[in-house]
């Protein structure tokens, strides 16, 4: 029936929309750019981790449910939906957010030092 495909459909959701998160303490890469490096840093680590994440694990578009009118993520295997990356180093983590420009699936926050820049902050 169609209200037994709803309910399984729903518990499948459910089962497979987690918080995940993970934490990087070395610190460091976060002023790597995608063509060179600042800050002593080579690439960033962070970076290639989200955007593995990303590629291995997508989203499913919305879908339009047609017994209700609402919109709900149809997800039957774990995805990554969105990406934040905090970074509470002395500097601002000027690669990440450059790298990460337009990508609206990852935000960067940064906190750091006022009077801390070796380079041009970053948006």
């Amino acid at each position: 029936s169609s209200k037994k495909k709803e309910h399984n459909r729903q518990e499948s959701f459910e089962d497979t929309t987690h918080l995940c998160w993970s934490a990087h303490v070395a610190g460091g890469t976060h002023h790597a750019f995608k063509d060179y490096g600042e800050g002593f840093c080579i690439f960033s680590d962070i970076a290639v981790a989200a955007n593995v994440l990303l590629q291995k694990y997508p989203a499913p578009a919305l879908i339009q449910q047609s017994n209700n009118h609402t919109q709900k993520n149809q997800l039957s295997t774990p995805a990554i939906r969105r990406i934040l990356i905090i970074d509470l180093d002395v500097h601002q983590g000027n690669g990440n957010a450059v790298l990460f420009q337009g990508e609206e699936r990852v935000k960067t926050f940064s906190m750091q030092c006022k009077a801390n820049y070796f380079s041009k902050k970053e948006q």
